[in-house]
């Protein structure tokens, strides 16, 4: 924002401090579900979500106003338009990880099987690695979470035949299913902000 009107710099910057606020937040709600799940306990996410909801329309509404009084081109532009992206993917990772909560409640002390933790873990891991992608550029950590992306494309595919090849499945593993589901939309939740800045709008 070099060679930018202060004011201009400080209402980009106020976007930028609200999304921040959002993926700290983000990143709670999807330890928490995360390590309901692994350790088959109940938790109640609700209110943070709504709260995401709220900071993700906050996003969306403040780069819009920006784009409208400034107009601007180039690497500003860039910003406003990634942030209200990545407000959303980050959002809907909020959603899948309240749905992965309704899990363990309904199934309270059943542990999910080693896919699950294991995809559960790369998703934890995913979300710090793409949100750095898309602050930094950092090609190592877009990387690397299109890595985990891969791999848990791959436990949900193995789960998908498995469904394939047996006449019925068990609580158990039906809800290890639903979860990988729920686990593979979050990593590609995570691929997208890692290309925020160059999606097209």
């Amino acid at each position: 924002m070099a060679g930018q009107p202060a004011f201009m710099r400080e209402d980009l910057e106020h976007v930028g401090a609200t999304l921040e606020r959002l993926y700290r937040l983000v990143s709670r709600v999807l330890s928490k579900s995360l390590d309901s799940l692994v350790e088959g306990r109940p938790v109640d996410i609700d209110d943070e979500v709504a709260i995401a909801e709220e900071l993700k329309g906050l996003v969306e509404y403040t780069a819009t106003l920006f784009i409208a009084r400034y107009q601007p081109l180039g690497d500003p532009l860039i910003e406003a338009l990634s942030a209200i992206r990545v407000s959303y993917d980050l959002y809907r990772i909020a959603r899948y990880a309240r749905e992965l909560t309704y899990t363990a409640a309904r199934l309270p002390g059943v542990r999910p099987p080693g896919d699950v933790a294991e995809a559960a873990e790369a998703a934890k891991r995913g979300l710090e690695e793409a949100y750095k992608a898309y602050k930094t550029g950092d090609e190592g950590a877009r990387r690397r979470v299109l890595e985990a992306d891969e791999r848990v494309d791959s436990l949900y595919i193995a789960r998908l035949d498995m469904l394939r090849e047996k006449q019925s499945l068990t609580a158990e593993e039906a809800a290890a299913l639903l979860a990988l589901r729920h686990l593979e939309r979050i990593l590609d939740h995570e691929v997208y902000i890692t290309n925020a800045k160059s999606r097209p709008a």
